[in-house]
């Protein structure tokens, strides 16, 4: 048996892709199998914000150290 879990907030999507140590941006569904045909699933449904920009830190450690 399926059972499917909705999430609707980004903050509590990511909280739990942060605790899974998967991508928020990458996975919109997580699905656990529990055997015995059984799964558990887990699906973002919300809307997807922009991805915030990642910032290299060679290019910006000129800024912190002197």
């Amino acid at each position: 048996m399926s059972k499917i879990h909705y999430i609707t907030d980004w903050e509590d999507w990511e909280k739990f892709c942060a605790l899974e140590d998967i991508d928020p941006y990458e996975n919109v569904d997580h699905g656990f199998d529990l055997g015995g045909g059984n799964t558990f699933d887990i699906e973002y449904i919300g809307d997807l914000p922009e991805k915030k920009p990642m910032i290299n830190i060679k290019e910006v450690k000129h800024l912190f150290i002197k």
